[in-house]
């Protein structure tokens, strides 16, 4: 059905406009310009700069067009006379405290040819090292204003510059009070981070106590760069690009399941100016992370060397020609029996590649393809719907199609940094009407936008849902679903006040997130990859099931990598076969079932088989052991598919660009040398491939199953097993820390961000020990510290983090896992340090 349209006059001239549509909105929409510094489309107006002033018939003064609304038969006039000239008056307030230099050189027009100095006056206010030369709104609005003059002397504020942050800085001093940075740090990111402080004339931007960005607990997600209309606001060490021949790629970033579209500005060095989050269908600042813009950024340009192809010799590694690279492949795959040969896969790769590789495998015959899967998170939830006869995992198409929820109850996950476009999303519902709950024991970057926070001893999240659900089900009616009457019975044996006492959550909490529950539905219930990472996560997903069908809410599993939803839906088409760790394939290895290895990514191997392959897009610790390296392209720049976690497919659009390399004729030569008879070697090819699968995993969730009858699982013997055992817990052994494994997706290629920015490792160290206040007294720690920790599964140094966002007793870690120690680790969830001994400070 159409939507009314609303007909007004702009100028005098009639146009159509959607209902709720500001003036500016209705004009800039019919290519009516009206100058503005402060709006920006996605943020609340703020009518903070004024120059978006109109005169509307009927209205005894000038109003802001950024915050009126178009009505039926409205007569607005943009430019007049009297409204150029007080536009022109408040620009020229707003320039006498901003360097306006620029602005009104005479030598504009020839910029390019004339400019030779750093600065064209004594006051600072030069365009050869301002980085938004060119793209400043301020020239924009000058041009517009036809600026010549100048009333008001330049008075520089004299502010001292945030130069402490990494990645980002902010020159007060260029800063015009537009409150863009304010409005999309605290409305669109869910951070809360800067603010107005000060009044009148001493008026800036800041945060709270003056702290740094870092200080601040700011998400470095780079919003604020992206809605600056000046420089105030800039990545660090960006400069001006001006005559500099730039080029632009665009592509899909592979490191989260956000998949968000960014742009790549390379120099003509090939070095890679800025990374910056893009969009066609929403505003750039609505995606993107600080992994893509600056994490990716640092890693590129650190290895921008062209790799060559190696090969192993006596005398070490010698470069070779990729054709001779793969010929060699080719034939020491053809020097081993299939079953002999193991096809690994390890990494965030395009569909292109992963279906290529997969393609490969399964033409040589090989009956060991294996896919490294530390989160083991959708194969355990379908290992569970096939034993409970449930549906966990639906297709949402978008991140968008999240059904609407009076309460969102998050388990388990900080989308803030595993899901950011999902956070987005989120947070604009909290911030309309819906109310949020978060259960988890990790320290969590959501408690800000909670309504309750729910932190419970870790291990404990099943006690605390049973919980929850005992006190719902006392509130609602029958449930007519099957099991109803057993799950009352066995939810009659468990007492809430020993659930305080085990989990360490209050009663009063847990009756506020009852009621919340009940009074705002439906619900929505998110559980993260760490909900099931832990010994008992079959019972902590029965009881989840049950209080979901108890308040018919929707129950939706969240990870954090991208193509999550499709790689499992290969192991059938492939005979793929997915593993948490490495210790079968090492054992393999150890036994000399697998002589030889065609690893795609990289891997923490420690024990090297009879021959290894590695092709990967940077040379890592295992490459330099390998037998034939073949450099891969990083597939930014070729066309191909991703699947984000609500199951949207996301193209890459590629970039024709030259260059001889790229994954599909890396594996199209290799089935050549082969004999293999694949289709593989052209990006037609490969498009084509990732099609059809693609359409038969999506065809065959839609179409391939009936739903299953809903019913209650059965708690019984689960209950038993908490009450004998968890119930009699209480609080940590003073001896020993229980700590937590969070996941760590900063890497990209076998790399991660931290060994190579030491930018990045300011923002996310994985070496880092959170550790609650209580705790780093008790063991005389300071900040930094570094430290050992033992545990029983292998001991490891850290730096100490104080984080009071943990309960006593607990710590937690987001290690890069680059050995099998820590794999081991990560799939335990939890483990327990015993002690914990300072080591002497090691010299840099």
């Amino acid at each position: 059905m159409n939507q009314k349209r609303i007909k007004l006059k702009i100028n005098g001239q009639e146009v159509e406009a959607r209902p709720g549509l500001t003036v500016l909105e209705c004009a800039r929409q019919n290519n009516i310009f009206i100058p503005s510094l402060c709006e920006l489309e996605g943020l609340t107006a703020f009518a903070g700069c004024r120059l978006c002033l109109v005169e509307i018939k009927g209205q005894p003064s000038l109003v802001p067009a950024c915050q009126n609304i178009v009505e039926e038969g409205m007569e607005v006039v943009t430019s007049s006379e009297q409204l150029e000239n007080l536009r022109r008056s408040i620009f020229e307030l707003i320039l006498s405290e901003h360097p306006y230099f620029c602005l009104l050189c005479s030598e504009k027009s020839t910029c390019e040819e004339l400019k030779i100095t750093l600065a064209k006056a004594e006051e600072p206010g030069g365009c050869i090292f301002c980085p938004k030369d060119g793209q400043c709104q301020l020239q924009k609005v000058a041009e517009y204003l036809k600026i010549k003059t100048q009333s008001y002397e330049y008075k520089d504020r004299g502010e001292t510059l945030w130069t402490r942050d990494p990645f980002i800085t902010h020159n007060p001093n260029l800063c015009v009070l537009c409150g863009r940075c304010v409005r999309v740090c605290e409305e669109i990111r869910g951070e809360g981070v800067l603010s107005f402080i000060y009044r009148g004339l001493q008026t800036s931007i800041g945060t709270f106590f003056n702290q740094t960005l870092l200080e601040a607990d700011c998400s470095f997600c780079g919003a604020c760069v992206d809605v600056c209309p000046t420089a105030a606001f800039m990545e660090k060490g960006l400069t001006a690009a001006r005559g500099q021949k730039l080029k632009r790629v665009r592509f899909v970033c592979p490191l989260c399941s956000s998949g968000c579209q960014l742009e790549a500005e390379f120099l003509e060095s090939g070095l890679i100016r800025k990374i910056s989050p893009v969009s066609e269908d929403k505003p750039a600042f609505e995606s993107g992370c600080a992994r893509g813009r600056f994490g990716l950024r640092e890693l590129l340009n650190d290895s921008k060397d062209n790799l060559k192809a190696l090969i192993k010799t006596e005398g070490g590694q010698v470069e070779i020609s990729d054709r001779e690279a793969i010929r060699k492949a080719a034939s020491a795959i053809r020097a081993f029996r299939p079953d002999e040969i193991a096809f690994v896969l390890s990494g965030e790769f395009y569909l292109n590649k992963i279906l290529s590789f997969l393609e490969i495998a399964r033409a040589c015959g090989a009956s060991q393809v294996f896919w490294l899967y530390p989160e083991n998170f959708l194969t355990r939830i379908k290992q569970f719907s096939d034993k409970e006869q449930v549906n966990l995992i639906k297709f949402l198409s978008d991140w968008a199609s999240l059904p609407e929820a009076g309460c969102y109850l998050i388990i388990d996950s900080d989308p803030k940094e595993e899901e950011p476009v999902f956070w987005l999303e989120l947070n604009q519902r909290i911030r309309r009407d819906s109310e949020m709950i978060v259960l988890d024991s990790a320290p969590s970057r959501l408690q800000r936008s909670a309504r309750v926070r729910l932190q419970c001893q870790p291990g404990q999240e099943y006690l605390v849902l049973l919980a929850i659900l005992k006190l719902v089900n006392e509130e609602l009616g029958v449930s007519f679903y099957p099991g109803f009457n057993k799950l009352v019975g066995d939810l009659g044996r468990l007492s809430i006040p020993e659930v305080e006492r085990a989990s360490g959550i209050e009663i009063e909490s847990l009756k506020k997130a009852a009621e919340l529950l009940l009074g705002h539905p439906p619900s929505v219930i998110v559980f993260g990859e760490r909900f099931l990472r832990q010994e008992h996560w079959a019972e902590s997903l029965r009881v989840l099931w049950n209080l979901a069908l108890r308040l018919e809410a929707v129950l939706m599993p969240i990870s954090s990598r991208i193509n999550e939803l499709v790689i499992p839906e290969l192991v059938g088409k492939y005979s793929l076969r997915i593993e948490p760790d490495l210790n079968l394939l090492e054992q393999e290895i150890k036994e000399q079932k697998i002589r030889m290895l065609y690893l795609l990514g990289d891997l923490p191997l420690e024990i090297k088989p009879e021959f290894l392959l590695v092709q990967n897009v940077f040379k890592t610790g295992l490459a330099l052991k390998a037998d034939i390296f073949l450099p891969d392209s990083s597939g930014f720049e070729e066309r191909g598919y991703l699947v984000d976690f609500a199951g949207k497919i996301k193209i890459n659009p590629g970039q024709k660009n030259g260059d001889n390399r790229s994954s599909e004729k890396l594996f199209g030569l290799l089935a050549e040398e082969l004999g293999l008879k694949l289709e593989i070697g052209k990006e037609a090819q490969a498009e084509e491939l990732q099609k059809k699968v693609l359409t038969e995993i999506f065809y065959k969730n839609e179409n391939g199953k009936k739903e299953p009858k809903k019913k209650y699982l059965m708690i019984k013997e689960d209950l038993e097993l908490w009450l004998s055992q968890n119930l009699k817990l209480g609080k940590n052994n003073h001896e020993e820390l229980t700590i937590i494994i969070q996941s760590n997706q900063d890497h990209y290629g076998g790399i991660a961000f931290s060994e190579i920015s030491p930018a990045f490792r300011q923002i996310r160290n994985p070496r880092s020990l959170r550790l609650n206040p209580e705790d780093a007294d008790r063991w005389l720690l300071e900040e930094g510290e570094e430290v050992e920790v033992i545990t029983e599964i292998g001991n490891f140094e850290a730096t100490v983090k104080i984080d009071s966002g943990l309960k006593p007793g607990v710590a937690s870690i987001r290690p890069y896992l680059n050995n099998s120690f820590w794999l081991n680790c990560f799939s335990a969830g939890l483990i327990k340090g015993k002690i914990i001994k300072k080591v002497e400070q090691k010299d840099e």
